[in-house]
């Protein structure tokens, strides 16, 4: 039955039905309900209900929602989902139907109309029974009571009989006017229990947050009386009873009686957002999560319906930050046993997650590396504690789940998906079954990330256990799902297919001239892998035509492991790219590099921006100033001047003046104006660099221990014969390269000069800061290395800058090795100790979180230009939806089983926020849905 038809049905018309007031006071000053869509929305809640025996509308448990089929909501005579959207900006509840239209709340106006609540009304809840909705409201310090029946049929007009009831919270005797927060409903057993002494028992009850007392409270719903409470800040908790003092948030008077927190709820930490699990033995435990704070208290709500005193728990999320959300699961069967886990969504943009079903909370760790897990440890696939001090990712920088690209969590929710076709049933018995990256069966999380998307953590990945069994990595919990196709046997082996298991793909190498090198060029090549036992071995299946060239394929387990260390580093799609000599700076030249006067033949360039440890840049690199190339890259007042004797599109440099200073400048400055302006980083540190001239290299980049190394080539330009010493490289690399000759600069190749001095071709003079009278554009490049990054993007490394010796740009040695953006010409051999690339059998081998590779060649010739570009296929994408509006606020599994994402963003249809649904059974958003 559709909400127009359920309408029609009933006939009670707008405001017939009146709330109830025994126990509530009603608002003398109601607020006009107006015409108007979602207005920044960020929580939702749900109730179910039927058309009722006497023409009304009858509530029902929302269980009775559940077997609604998907896209069949509202069926005739059976019950129907409503949802109720918290609108912050207006502060007013909007009703939808589970069939995707909005309930008018006033139809005599234009448009629809929800419930006015009050401004500040954070969050909602539905009671227990279904049968009313509460919702916190900060400008009046009290909670709004909706009733399910009326508002479902459009009843609340703004008259008389359909405003929203009104608690007041009271403590002491008085009232409390401090502002409520989060709110959870408590079991109907506890509360009876809780208020068996008081005029009016009552089965509603809830825990309410309240930021600015610093406290947490037990309320009866029936009269707004506190019943017990505890101040928390980020140390001490502390019991109140009944008898909480909070400053006056409202206009009201602070009532006597206890301590109050008065704590600023948008500064100091102050328990805001919380969760309610009911515990085995009865009673429940409250966590409540402190803003601006690493810490979560665990209180206990005992079977009397009290709060244990002295029961408080301080668990500490080390370098949290804050806790913005949390959000417990269910029981969740893995080992044979059920545990139960709570998420948190942090200040420091990731969710922490502790298992909650033992004597005492564990934090786990998500982010282990995948190599140090072993079989034997099962308790790996429940929750690895963050006391074992194992071995995390590369690129991790705490234990925390944390999205891909960037993407920031907002909030988490769980389900449990049974989705096997009938036909599967005997497949699994047999422990053999396709998995499937777009249908889900098992236990999942969802985390809602600000950039509009949904995404898939495992608990318990039922298909996988089918597959791998054995393998840790594959069936460990709390991680973010692969999206990735696959394709197995039916015995659960991996297959070689398009899509299918981990492999790199060599998609070009091209030379200076931008032609593609041919197989056998004598130039860096990808060659072996790694066995199981760590050992080069060739890999026979490095240049499969069939696969159009594919490098290594993850045919076994354990050489997947060694071919790429951590599938969630190895991103389908992407592309590294390993550059001879690349660009720190992806190939776009800074600008604000501010020449200094040389010293001790070693010129000085200062960026105050602090650039170059956070680019990666060390001793041995190598420093381009660019100059410029148009009047636009010159201040005003200054002119692009070039030298006539400069190689056509050399850039050329600014000069301020007339003329004639130009040129007089143009000829001071001809050792730098008709060069390439290369330089060798000498020193380097966060603002400054010193360098020193650099050499012209063999056009082969040859490496040499005499000259007889060194061949002679002939000048395209002049036809001349060139010739070429064996000289030790400036900086620490060791290297001794073939550098060309000179008596004269005549000798030299176009965009040289030659040093007279050394009898060596040199990229130019040292700058002196006449030459360079203005901010600078420069470039730094690797020096002497193939530069690994992923395409577009900046590689990771291990420089930082160390503050104790003046900002020196040194290796962080508490990172991981594995953050490597370069791959030498001469690494250390590979032993034990030896971090980072090393030599093996005359190979260079390169580990980075993502891949695995013995680079050849690296010692022979290496073309100017040199690229290399490897394309991951078969590798690690995300499982998850994409949604159509951004700024995800909550997430909320209604009893339809759907998960209903309230986003607070634009919608581009001109209004502010929506609210759409995912099924959860192959993570799909549900395009015949969707609330403005």
């Amino acid at each position: 039955m559709t909400l127009r038809s359920l309408r029609r049905a009933v006939a009670v018309a707008a405001g017939v039905v009146a709330l109830a007031t025994l126990g509530f006071g009603c608002s003398s000053d109601p607020v006009p309900s107006v015409a108007h869509f979602l207005d920044r929305p960020t929580a939702v809640a749900f109730a179910c209900a039927q058309p009722g025996a006497d023409g009304g509308l009858e509530v029902v448990a929302p269980s009775a929602c559940s077997a609604i089929p998907s896209r069949q909501v509202n069926e005739p005579e059976g019950p129907s989902l409503f949802g109720f959207a918290l609108n912050s900006v207006r502060g007013e509840v909007a009703v939808f139907g589970g069939d995707g239209k909005l309930v008018d709340e006033e139809p005599s106006l234009p448009g629809f109309s929800f419930i006015p609540v009050g401004a500040l009304a954070e969050d909602l809840e539905t009671s227990n029974d279904g049968k009313d909705v509460y919702v916190t409201v900060g400008s009046s310090c009290d909670l709004a009571r909706i009733s399910v029946a009326e508002a479902a049929l459009g009843s609340h007009a703004s008259g008389a009989q359909g405003q929203v009831a009104r608690i007041k919270l009271r403590s002491g005797g008085g009232e409390l006017a401090a502002r409520p927060a989060d709110l959870a409903m408590l079991p109907a057993p506890l509360c009876l229990a809780a208020t068996s002494a008081t005029t009016t028992p009552s089965p509603r009850c809830a825990m309410l947050t309240l930021p600015g007392c610093g406290a947490l409270g037990l309320v009866a719903l029936e009269t707004g009386d506190v019943l017990g409470a505890m101040s928390l800040d980020a140390s001490v908790a502390t019991d109140r009873g009944g008898a909480l003092s909070c400053a006056a948030e409202c206009g009201g008077t602070a009532v006597t009686g206890g301590s109050g927190g008065g704590v600023d709820p948008e500064g100091a930490p102050a328990p805001r957002t919380m969760a309610v699990v009911e515990r085995a033995g009865g009673g429940v435990r409250v966590y409540v999560g402190l803003s601006n704070a690493e810490v979560v208290w665990a209180i206990d709500v005992g079977a009397d319906g009290k709060l244990v005193a002295g029961s408080a728990r301080r668990l500490v999320l080390a370098g949290a930050r804050g806790v913005l959300k949390l959000r417990a699961s269910g029981p969740v069967l893995m080992q044979g046993a059920p545990a139960r886990f709570l998420y948190a969504v942090t200040r420091d943009g990731t969710v922490r997650v502790l298992r909650i079903d033992t004597l005492e909370e564990i934090e786990c760790d998500t982010q282990v590396d995948p190599r140090v897990l072993t079989v034997q440890a099962q308790e790996a696939r429940i929750c690895t504690p963050v006391s074992l001090g194992l071995r995390r990712r590369a690129s991790a920088t705490g234990p925390g789940l944390r999205l891909p690209g960037g993407d920031l969590p907002r909030d988490v929710a769980f389900a449990s998906v049974d989705n096997l076709l009938p036909q599967e049933l005997a497949g699994l018995t047999a422990g053999r079954i396709a998995w499937s990256p777009i249908r889900l069966n098992g236990e999942f999380a969802f985390i809602a990330g600000s950039r509009a998307r949904v995404y898939t953590v495992n608990l318990v990945d039922r298909d996988a256990l089918s597959l791998h069994p054995g393998d840790i990595a594959a069936t460990r919990a709390h991680q973010l799902r692969s999206g990735v196709a696959g394709q197995y046997d039916t015995d659960g082996t991996p297959v070689f297919r398009s899509q299918g298991v981990p492999r790199a793909t060599l998609v070009v190498r091209i030379d200076d001239n931008g032609a593609e090198l041919v197989a056998d060029a004598k130039a860096p090549d990808l060659r072996k892998v790694l066995n199981a036992d760590g050992l080069a071995v060739p890999h026979p299946a490095q240049r499969l035509p069939s696969e159009g060239g594919t490098l290594s394929v993850a045919e076994i387990e354990a050489e997947r492991r060694a071919t790429f260390p951590d599938l969630h580093e190895l991103l389908s799609g992407d592309r590294w790219q390993f550059i001879f000599e690349g660009s720190l700076s992806a190939g776009v030249p800074r600008f604000g590099g501010n020449i200094r006067a040389p010293i001790n033949d070693t010129g000085v360039l200062e960026d105050a921006t602090a650039p170059f440890c956070a680019m990666g840049v060390q001793p041995g690199d190598i420093l381009v100033l660019r100059g410029c190339a148009q009047p636009s890259d010159c201040a005003p007042g200054s002119t692009c001047t070039n030298n006539l004797g400069a190689p056509a599109g050399l850039p050329g440099l600014c000069f301020p003046g007339s003329d004639d200073d130009r040129k007089r400048l143009s000829a001071e400055c001809a050792d730098v104006m008709i060069t390439g302006r290369r330089y060798q980083v000498r020193e380097a540190s966060a603002t400054r660099l010193v360098f020193g001239t650099a050499a012209e290299p063999h056009p082969r980049h040859l490496l040499c221990t005499a000259d007889t190394d060194c061949p002679g080539t002939i000048d395209p330009t002049t036809g001349l014969m060139r010739s070429f010493a064996c000289e030790s490289a400036p900086g620490p690399s060791g290297l001794r390269h073939c550098e060309a000759k000179c008596a004269s600069s005549g000798e030299c190749g176009s965009g040289f000069v030659c040093d007279l001095g050394r009898g060596r071709c040199t990229a130019g003079g040292l700058p002196r800061p006449g030459c360079f009278p203005e901010l600078q554009r420069y470039e730094v490049r690797v020096g002497d290395a193939l530069y690994a990054s992923r395409a577009g993007g900046v590689a990771q490394h291990r420089v930082v800058s160390d503050a104790s010796a003046g900002g020196q740009c040194v290796i962080d040695g508490s990172k991981s090795p594995l953050l490597q953006n370069r791959v030498p010409r001469n690494p250390p051999a590979c032993g034990a100790g030896v971090e980072g690339p090393c030599l093996s059998g005359g190979a260079v081998r390169f580990e980075n979180p993502s891949l695995h590779f013995d680079f050849t060649g690296m010692s022979g010739e290496i073309p100017t230009g040199y690229l290399m570009e490897v394309e991951i296929g078969g590798g690690f994408g995300s499982s998850g939806a994409d949604l159509d509006s951004p700024l995800p606020f909550s997430m909320e599994r209604a009893p339809d089983s759907f998960l209903y994402v309230v986003q607070s963003g634009d919608n581009g249809s001109g209004g502010r926020g929506v609210v759409q649904r995912i099924q959860p059974q192959n993570v799909s958003r549900d395009r015949n849905f969707i609330i403005r």
